[in-house]
């Protein structure tokens, strides 16, 4: 992950990527958890940068990760 802001809507998370390759964006609240939640489905890249919005109602601690999904 390259960027994570704070906005309006939510988080805005940026991270580097391989155009063509798709990407999962995942969180959990609390790293003892064992399961991680997808922010939205698996997405394809189409630039050298992707940026997308995790929408939060309130502002709380949050882990994230992005997969490569095949």
């Amino acid at each position: 992950i390259e960027n994570i802001t704070l906005t309006q809507d939510g988080v805005a998370i940026t991270w580097n990527a391989v155009p063509g390759q798709n990407y999962l964006l995942q969180y959990k609240d609390n790293l003892y958890d064992t399961d991680w939640t997808s922010v939205l489905p698996a997405m394809t890249a189409i630039a050298p940068n992707v940026l997308t919005t995790n929408p939060l109602s309130n502002p709380t601690q949050r882990f994230y990760r992005i997969t490569l999904v095949p």
